[in-house]
């Protein structure tokens, strides 16, 4: 272990990263026991603690695992878009070079109109209706590539069908307009 690694102010030498597993698995834990619990409730109570712990639950599985995701979607599917990689949000989000105050706020007001986007088009055509064209969307914006874009787009749907529709026999919001379910859920 390095010194860059371990806590010098602490009582004994544990790396900073070591203290953010220990937590995450803490958390994971308890979200998981939470996620349990939701078994025992109505299918209309227990769909918000639904959508809210699983995503937490499988992001901070994905947190906990030691992979390098963009390197790992790069060499999956190589990026006919690098040249314009210094254009992108998602670059600007992770990178630490200091961005000016105007660009930081651009970046944040981005961010601000997706989430204010997915709040408004679930509250009006669903989440069947909404879920893939705005993971495609979005994704797209953020990697500038189709087949990425396709790529997450259907993976996070077949997930989000598996936990729902198929594990949890939950039947998501359909929106203001109550369309009906489309035939590929």
């Amino acid at each position: 272990m390095s010194e860059a690694d371990t806590s010098e102010d602490g009582l004994f030498p544990i790396s900073e990263r070591r203290i953010e597993q220990a937590f995450l698995l803490v958390l994971l834990a308890w979200i998981g026991i939470l996620l349990s619990a939701t078994r025992s409730l109505d299918s209309d109570s227990r769909l918000v603690p639904l959508l809210i712990g699983i995503p937490t639950f499988v992001l901070i599985v994905i947190t906990l695992l030691p992979v390098n995701w963009t390197s790992f979607l790069d060499r999956l599917l190589p990026s006919s878009a690098d040249s314009d990689e210094g254009h992108r949000l998602s670059d600007r989000i992770s990178s630490d070079s200091g961005n000016s105050p105007a660009e930081e706020q651009r970046v944040a007001l981005a961010l601000i109109g997706w989430v204010v986007a997915a709040v408004v088009l679930i509250r009006v055509f669903g989440f069947y209706y909404t879920l893939p064209p705005y993971t495609f969307a979005l994704t797209w914006y953020l990697k500038r590539d189709v087949k990425k874009a396709l790529l997450v787009t259907v993976i996070f749907v077949t997930i989000v069908w598996f936990l729902f529709i198929y594990l949890f026999e939950q039947l998501l919001y359909r929106g203001m307009l109550d369309l009906p379910i489309p035939v590929f859920f």
